[in-house]
């Protein structure tokens, strides 16, 4: 394991470089199996990480079809609004958004081990994600616990933003919770939403190639998207044979 990361993992890790408002290290353009992303960490002040969720994430469980099938030019999911009211449309802005007051941004590091059985994949495994535990600096943070998992720092998003050159046979499978959304050339090809347990989404390229407007011998994008917002569990997990062209990119914060 690189020297830095976290060993809690079954495969791969992960490392903290610090707060995005105290980060001057330009992103990455050249990478292997090291992706940069972003972590925020939220409180349970804050609607839709707390006891006291809208109507609409009382019930658990999987829920597909709460963010609109493509991704807009600022690079953040959008609700639809015909399946979410509106007290979740505005809400759901904070997740992927620095907002004073509302949460705390980290700069972050997974490392994508290479699979021992299988030759040409990476893996980051881990049942008990949990990146921000050092770290409390929301106002009014607390570590909370849930279902014998003990004290963790829940309530957390996380947000990656890569790019990938399409060879031809590749995969990209994750296995998490709570809300989890990739988008590959800004389509949504991936769609676990809702408070639940781990659940898997998996993405055979050449079978969705089609559906997803990528063809063999170009870079494509790839954005992830994860929401940990509820304290019974934390779980993140990729299997990839992607060759990944870019490291992860730290996108301007533009405000809704």
């Amino acid at each position: 394991m690189p020297a830095g990361f976290t060993a809690e993992t079954t495969y791969g890790g992960w490392k903290i470089l610090g707060p995005l408002a105290d980060f001057n290290e330009p992103s990455q353009n050249v990478c292997a199996n090291v992706l940069r992303a972003i972590a925020r960490d939220f409180t349970q002040a804050h609607i839709d990480f707390g006891e006291e969720k809208p109507a609409s994430w009382i019930d658990p469980g999987l829920y597909t079809g709460q963010i609109l099938p493509l991704l807009p030019a600022d690079r953040k999911p959008d609700i639809n609004p015909a399946r979410m009211p509106l007290d979740v449309i505005e809400s759901f802005d904070d997740w992927y958004r620095n907002v004073a007051g509302v949460n705390v941004p980290y700069v972050m590091d997974l490392w994508l081990q290479p699979d021992p059985e299988k030759e040409g994949y990476f893996l980051f495994d881990s049942n008990s994600f949990f990146p921000l535990d050092k770290f409390n600096t929301s106002p009014g943070d607390v570590q909370i616990g849930g279902n014998d998992v003990g004290p963790h720092n829940f309530l957390f998003t996380i947000e990656l933003h890569t790019a990938f050159e399409y060879k031809g046979g590749e995969v990209f499978n994750f296995r998490g919770d709570d809300d989890v959304f990739v988008f590959i050339n800004d389509k949504l090809a991936v769609d676990i939403g809702g408070i639940h347990g781990p659940l898997t989404g998996n993405v055979n390229l050449d079978v969705r190639a089609a559906e997803l407007g990528i063809t063999v011998g170009n870079v494509y994008k790839l954005d992830l998207f994860q929401a940990e917002r509820n304290p019974g569990g934390s779980n993140f997990r990729i299997e990839t044979s992607l060759d990944f062209r870019e490291c992860g990119i730290l996108p301007d914060d533009v405000p809704k």
